[in-house]
Protein backbone atom coordinates (compact mmCIF):
# COMPACT_ATOMS: atom_id res chain seq x y z
CA UNK A 1 0.00 0.00 0.00
CA UNK A 2 1.34 3.41 -0.50
CA UNK A 3 0.08 6.84 0.83
CA UNK A 4 1.17 10.17 0.37
CA UNK A 5 0.09 13.30 2.86
CA UNK A 6 1.76 16.88 3.53
CA UNK A 7 2.64 16.07 6.83
CA UNK A 8 2.75 13.79 9.42
CA UNK A 9 4.08 12.20 12.64
CA UNK A 10 6.20 9.71 13.86
CA UNK A 11 4.99 8.05 17.01
CA UNK A 12 6.63 4.95 19.36
CA UNK A 13 4.61 2.76 21.91
CA UNK A 14 7.23 1.98 25.08
CA UNK A 15 8.11 -1.55 26.25
CA UNK A 16 6.03 -1.92 29.64
CA UNK A 17 3.15 -1.48 32.17
CA UNK A 18 0.61 1.23 30.43
CA UNK A 19 2.92 2.53 27.84
CA UNK A 20 1.72 5.37 26.54
CA UNK A 21 2.26 6.31 22.63
CA UNK A 22 5.03 9.12 22.48
CA UNK A 23 5.76 11.06 19.18
CA UNK A 24 9.11 11.23 18.49
CA UNK A 25 9.58 13.14 15.07
CA UNK A 26 7.40 15.28 12.88
CA UNK A 27 7.53 15.18 8.97
CA UNK A 28 6.47 16.63 5.77
CA UNK A 29 5.61 16.06 2.24
CA UNK A 30 5.81 12.44 2.83
CA UNK A 31 5.26 9.32 1.15
CA UNK A 32 4.83 5.87 2.39
CA UNK A 33 5.17 2.51 1.34
CA UNK A 34 4.08 -0.15 3.75
CA UNK A 35 5.15 -3.41 2.29
CA UNK A 36 3.67 -6.25 4.15
CA UNK A 37 2.73 -9.47 3.24
CA UNK A 38 2.24 -11.21 6.43
CA UNK A 39 2.48 -8.92 9.42
CA UNK A 40 0.46 -7.27 11.90
CA UNK A 41 -0.25 -4.21 10.23
CA UNK A 42 -2.70 -1.25 12.36
CA UNK A 43 -4.20 1.92 11.50
CA UNK A 44 -4.41 4.54 9.01
CA UNK A 45 -7.02 7.26 9.01
CA UNK A 46 -10.38 5.49 9.79
CA UNK A 47 -9.39 1.59 8.98
CA UNK A 48 -7.42 -0.10 11.43
CA UNK A 49 -6.44 -2.94 9.26
CA UNK A 50 -4.50 -6.00 11.07
CA UNK A 51 -2.82 -8.72 9.04
CA UNK A 52 -1.24 -11.78 10.55
CA UNK A 53 2.04 -14.03 10.50
CA UNK A 54 5.36 -12.78 9.49
CA UNK A 55 7.15 -9.93 8.63
CA UNK A 56 7.10 -7.17 6.65
CA UNK A 57 8.94 -3.86 5.30
CA UNK A 58 8.33 0.09 5.59
CA UNK A 59 9.59 2.38 2.89
CA UNK A 60 9.36 6.33 3.15
CA UNK A 61 10.32 9.39 1.37
CA UNK A 62 10.03 12.87 2.49
CA UNK A 63 12.07 16.52 2.20
CA UNK A 64 11.77 17.70 5.46
CA UNK A 65 11.92 15.36 8.45
CA UNK A 66 12.77 16.28 12.28
CA UNK A 67 13.80 13.67 14.93
CA UNK A 68 13.41 14.35 18.40
CA UNK A 69 16.59 12.53 19.64
CA UNK A 70 15.74 12.92 23.38
CA UNK A 71 12.58 10.44 23.18
CA UNK A 72 14.38 8.35 20.29
CA UNK A 73 17.23 7.78 22.68
CA UNK A 74 14.41 6.49 24.90
CA UNK A 75 12.65 4.87 23.70
CA UNK A 76 14.71 2.58 21.32
CA UNK A 77 18.01 2.49 23.29
CA UNK A 78 16.71 2.96 27.09
CA UNK A 79 18.86 6.05 27.29
CA UNK A 80 18.08 8.84 29.51
CA UNK A 81 16.73 12.03 27.97
CA UNK A 82 19.16 15.01 27.71
CA UNK A 83 17.67 18.69 26.72
CA UNK A 84 18.59 20.04 23.67
CA UNK A 85 18.91 16.84 21.64
CA UNK A 86 17.71 17.46 17.89
CA UNK A 87 18.30 15.79 14.52
CA UNK A 88 17.30 18.31 11.61
CA UNK A 89 16.89 17.44 7.88
CA UNK A 90 15.68 19.84 5.48
CA UNK A 91 15.11 20.02 1.50
CA UNK A 92 16.50 16.09 1.30
CA UNK A 93 14.42 13.55 -0.29
CA UNK A 94 15.75 10.09 0.22
CA UNK A 95 14.35 6.02 0.72
CA UNK A 96 15.07 4.71 4.18
CA UNK A 97 15.42 0.73 3.88
CA UNK A 98 13.88 -1.27 6.29
CA UNK A 99 15.34 -2.01 9.17
CA UNK A 100 15.68 -4.19 12.75
CA UNK A 101 16.74 -2.47 15.38
CA UNK A 102 18.01 -4.90 18.27
CA UNK A 103 18.29 -3.74 22.09
CA UNK A 104 18.79 -5.06 25.45
CA UNK A 105 15.68 -5.80 26.70
CA UNK A 106 13.82 -4.59 24.31
CA UNK A 107 10.18 -5.73 23.92
CA UNK A 108 10.27 -5.67 20.05
CA UNK A 109 10.21 -9.07 19.38
CA UNK A 110 8.31 -10.04 23.03
CA UNK A 111 11.25 -12.57 23.50
CA UNK A 112 10.62 -12.65 27.09
CA UNK A 113 7.69 -14.50 26.49
CA UNK A 114 9.71 -17.36 25.10
CA UNK A 115 8.82 -19.87 22.66
CA UNK A 116 5.33 -22.32 23.24
CA UNK A 117 5.21 -25.55 23.53
CA UNK A 118 2.60 -26.63 20.92
CA UNK A 119 1.79 -29.74 22.46
CA UNK A 120 1.15 -28.38 25.99
CA UNK A 121 -0.27 -25.42 24.00
CA UNK A 122 -2.81 -27.72 22.34
CA UNK A 123 -3.38 -29.97 25.41
CA UNK A 124 -4.60 -26.71 27.55
CA UNK A 125 -0.91 -27.36 30.25
CA UNK A 126 1.07 -24.38 28.65
CA UNK A 127 -1.16 -21.21 28.62
CA UNK A 128 -0.24 -18.39 26.00
CA UNK A 129 2.05 -15.85 26.83
CA UNK A 130 -1.19 -13.28 24.94
CA UNK A 131 -4.05 -13.76 23.58
CA UNK A 132 -6.28 -12.53 21.02
CA UNK A 133 -7.69 -9.59 23.57
CA UNK A 134 -4.64 -8.42 23.95
CA UNK A 135 -3.72 -7.75 20.24
CA UNK A 136 -7.14 -5.91 19.90
CA UNK A 137 -6.65 -3.93 22.92
CA UNK A 138 -3.55 -2.34 21.96
CA UNK A 139 -5.22 -1.20 18.61
CA UNK A 140 -8.35 -0.11 20.89
CA UNK A 141 -5.80 2.10 22.66
CA UNK A 142 -4.14 3.47 19.92
CA UNK A 143 -7.37 4.19 18.17
CA UNK A 144 -8.03 6.10 21.52
CA UNK A 145 -4.67 8.34 22.22
CA UNK A 146 -5.24 9.27 18.18
CA UNK A 147 -8.60 10.64 19.39
CA UNK A 148 -10.35 8.63 15.90
CA UNK A 149 -13.81 7.51 17.70
CA UNK A 150 -15.88 5.12 16.14
CA UNK A 151 -13.57 3.42 13.24
CA UNK A 152 -14.41 1.19 10.38
CA UNK A 153 -12.32 -1.77 11.59
CA UNK A 154 -10.69 -4.58 8.94
CA UNK A 155 -9.10 -7.63 9.58
CA UNK A 156 -7.52 -10.20 7.56
CA UNK A 157 -6.59 -13.60 8.40
CA UNK A 158 -5.75 -13.59 12.08
CA UNK A 159 -5.65 -10.06 11.49
CA UNK A 160 -10.04 -11.11 11.15
CA UNK A 161 -9.98 -12.73 14.04
CA UNK A 162 -8.53 -9.37 15.92
CA UNK A 163 -10.79 -7.33 14.51
CA UNK A 164 -13.60 -9.71 15.70
CA UNK A 165 -12.43 -9.33 19.40
CA UNK A 166 -12.00 -5.44 18.79
CA UNK A 167 -15.52 -5.42 17.74
CA UNK A 168 -16.84 -7.44 20.85
CA UNK A 169 -14.03 -5.90 23.19
CA UNK A 170 -14.67 -1.80 22.16
CA UNK A 171 -18.03 -1.45 20.74
CA UNK A 172 -17.64 2.40 21.70
CA UNK A 173 -14.55 2.28 19.02
CA UNK A 174 -16.23 0.44 16.36
CA UNK A 175 -18.49 1.63 13.71
CA UNK A 176 -18.34 -1.19 11.13
CA UNK A 177 -16.41 -4.87 10.95
CA UNK A 178 -15.08 -6.15 7.67
CA UNK A 179 -13.75 -9.75 8.70
CA UNK A 180 -11.45 -11.29 5.08
CA UNK A 181 -10.72 -15.02 4.70
CA UNK A 182 -10.62 -15.45 8.56
CA UNK A 183 -12.91 -17.25 11.13
CA UNK A 184 -14.79 -17.05 15.17
CA UNK A 185 -13.03 -20.22 16.57
CA UNK A 186 -10.13 -21.53 14.73
CA UNK A 187 -10.22 -25.08 16.83
CA UNK A 188 -13.79 -26.08 15.57
CA UNK A 189 -14.58 -23.92 11.80
CA UNK A 190 -12.35 -23.20 9.30
CA UNK A 191 -9.69 -25.55 10.27
CA UNK A 192 -6.79 -25.64 7.48
CA UNK A 193 -6.97 -28.79 5.10
CA UNK A 194 -4.14 -31.43 5.70
CA UNK A 195 -1.79 -29.90 3.27
CA UNK A 196 -2.30 -26.29 4.88
CA UNK A 197 -1.61 -27.43 8.48
CA UNK A 198 1.56 -29.81 6.82
CA UNK A 199 2.84 -26.42 5.57
CA UNK A 200 2.00 -24.59 8.75
CA UNK A 201 4.07 -26.73 10.87
CA UNK A 202 6.74 -26.87 8.26
CA UNK A 203 9.58 -24.94 10.33
CA UNK A 204 11.47 -22.01 7.25
CA UNK A 205 14.58 -22.93 6.67
CA UNK A 206 17.53 -20.86 7.54
CA UNK A 207 19.53 -20.88 3.99
CA UNK A 208 18.55 -18.52 2.08
CA UNK A 209 17.31 -19.96 -1.24
CA UNK A 210 15.57 -22.93 0.73
CA UNK A 211 13.56 -20.38 2.43
CA UNK A 212 12.80 -18.88 -1.06
CA UNK A 213 11.47 -22.23 -2.46
CA UNK A 214 9.29 -22.50 0.72
CA UNK A 215 7.86 -19.30 0.54
CA UNK A 216 6.88 -19.90 -2.81
CA UNK A 217 5.26 -23.05 -2.65
CA UNK A 218 3.46 -21.63 0.00
CA UNK A 219 1.85 -19.17 -1.52
CA UNK A 220 1.18 -21.74 -4.76
CA UNK A 221 -0.64 -24.31 -1.99
CA UNK A 222 -2.60 -21.26 -0.52
CA UNK A 223 -3.47 -18.58 -3.59
CA UNK A 224 -6.11 -20.46 -4.90
CA UNK A 225 -6.60 -22.73 -8.29
CA UNK A 226 -8.41 -19.16 -10.02
CA UNK A 227 -5.57 -16.77 -9.02
CA UNK A 228 -1.96 -18.02 -9.92
CA UNK A 229 1.33 -16.39 -8.20
CA UNK A 230 3.06 -13.73 -9.74
CA UNK A 231 6.40 -15.53 -8.70
CA UNK A 232 8.77 -12.39 -9.27
CA UNK A 233 6.14 -10.64 -6.46
CA UNK A 234 6.12 -13.29 -4.29
CA UNK A 235 10.21 -13.68 -4.07
CA UNK A 236 10.53 -9.91 -3.61
CA UNK A 237 8.17 -10.39 -0.40
CA UNK A 238 9.81 -13.04 0.86
CA UNK A 239 13.70 -10.84 -0.18
CA UNK A 240 12.02 -8.13 2.21
CA UNK A 241 10.82 -10.25 4.68
CA UNK A 242 14.45 -12.45 4.91
CA UNK A 243 16.24 -8.88 4.81
CA UNK A 244 14.24 -7.07 7.67
CA UNK A 245 14.05 -9.97 9.63
CA UNK A 246 12.47 -13.09 10.60
CA UNK A 247 10.94 -14.11 13.79
CA UNK A 248 9.80 -17.76 14.20
CA UNK A 249 9.42 -17.85 17.68
CA UNK A 250 6.62 -14.74 17.42
CA UNK A 251 4.72 -16.77 15.20
CA UNK A 252 4.23 -19.36 17.13
CA UNK A 253 3.15 -17.46 20.20
CA UNK A 254 0.62 -15.89 17.98
CA UNK A 255 -0.28 -19.13 17.24
CA UNK A 256 -1.07 -20.27 20.33
CA UNK A 257 -2.67 -17.01 20.56
CA UNK A 258 -5.21 -18.35 18.28
CA UNK A 259 -5.88 -21.70 19.59
CA UNK A 260 -6.64 -20.80 23.05
CA UNK A 261 -8.77 -17.89 22.66
CA UNK A 262 -12.44 -18.58 23.00
CA UNK A 263 -14.86 -19.14 20.56
CA UNK A 264 -15.98 -15.24 19.77
CA UNK A 265 -19.67 -16.57 18.32
CA UNK A 266 -21.33 -16.38 21.26
CA UNK A 267 -20.46 -12.74 21.34
CA UNK A 268 -20.50 -11.88 17.91
CA UNK A 269 -24.35 -12.07 18.48
CA UNK A 270 -23.87 -8.92 20.37
CA UNK A 271 -22.30 -7.03 17.42
CA UNK A 272 -24.26 -5.17 15.78
CA UNK A 273 -22.93 -2.47 13.56
CA UNK A 274 -22.75 -3.58 10.11
CA UNK A 275 -20.38 -6.28 8.93
CA UNK A 276 -18.84 -7.54 6.23
CA UNK A 277 -17.71 -11.26 5.89
CA UNK A 278 -15.20 -11.89 2.95
CA UNK A 279 -13.88 -15.37 2.08
CA UNK A 280 -12.24 -17.65 -1.05
CA UNK A 281 -13.99 -20.97 -1.84
CA UNK A 282 -10.96 -22.59 -2.16
CA UNK A 283 -9.09 -21.10 1.22
CA UNK A 284 -7.38 -24.02 2.41
CA UNK A 285 -5.69 -22.46 5.17
CA UNK A 286 -8.52 -20.90 6.53
CA UNK A 287 -11.57 -22.82 5.05
CA UNK A 288 -14.49 -21.46 3.97
CA UNK A 289 -16.73 -22.93 6.76
CA UNK A 290 -14.82 -20.10 8.93
CA UNK A 291 -16.39 -16.96 7.00
CA UNK A 292 -19.82 -19.01 6.95
CA UNK A 293 -19.45 -19.01 10.70
CA UNK A 294 -18.60 -15.42 11.22
CA UNK A 295 -21.50 -14.52 8.86
CA UNK A 296 -23.91 -16.71 10.78
CA UNK A 297 -22.88 -15.16 14.15
CA UNK A 298 -23.12 -11.48 13.44
CA UNK A 299 -26.66 -10.02 13.28
CA UNK A 300 -26.03 -7.40 10.27
CA UNK A 301 -23.65 -8.95 8.13
CA UNK A 302 -22.94 -9.81 4.62
CA UNK A 303 -21.19 -12.29 3.34
CA UNK A 304 -19.72 -12.57 -0.41
CA UNK A 305 -17.99 -15.75 -1.95
CA UNK A 306 -14.79 -15.56 -3.94
CA UNK A 307 -14.83 -18.62 -6.40
CA UNK A 308 -11.38 -20.24 -7.03
CA UNK A 309 -9.76 -18.16 -4.65
CA UNK A 310 -7.35 -19.23 -1.62
CA UNK A 311 -5.74 -17.39 1.16
CA UNK A 312 -5.01 -14.47 -0.72
CA UNK A 313 -5.92 -10.87 -1.86
CA UNK A 314 -4.77 -11.03 -5.55
CA UNK A 315 -4.54 -7.56 -7.07
CA UNK A 316 -7.20 -9.03 -9.84
CA UNK A 317 -10.03 -8.59 -6.76
CA UNK A 318 -8.13 -5.50 -4.84
CA UNK A 319 -11.00 -2.95 -6.93
CA UNK A 320 -14.10 -4.97 -5.73
CA UNK A 321 -12.69 -6.14 -2.20
CA UNK A 322 -11.98 -2.49 -1.57
CA UNK A 323 -15.74 -1.36 -3.02
CA UNK A 324 -17.42 -4.21 -0.36
CA UNK A 325 -15.32 -2.31 2.52
CA UNK A 326 -16.47 1.47 1.05
CA UNK A 327 -20.01 -0.46 1.05
CA UNK A 328 -20.62 -1.53 4.54
CA UNK A 329 -18.95 1.97 5.67
CA UNK A 330 -21.75 3.41 4.00
CA UNK A 331 -24.00 1.25 6.22
CA UNK A 332 -22.81 2.89 9.43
Amino acid sequence: MQYAFGSGSLFAIPAGANPTPVQFGALQDVSVDFNYSVKELRGQFQFPLMIARGAGKIDWKCKAAKLYGAAMNSLFFNGTNAVGLQNTVVDESGTVAGTTITVANSATWLTDLGLPDAGQILTGEQKSPYLLTDMARDGAELVRFLGLGPVHVVGVSMGGMVAQQFAIDHPDLTRTLTSIMSTPHANEVGQPTPEAMTMLLTPRSDEFEAFMVQEIEAWRLTSGPDYPIDEAWVRQQAEASWTRGRNPEGVMRQMAAIVQSPDRRPLLANVHVPAMVLHGESDPLVTISGGEATAAALPNATFVRYPGLGHSVPEELWSEMIGRIYEVSQRA
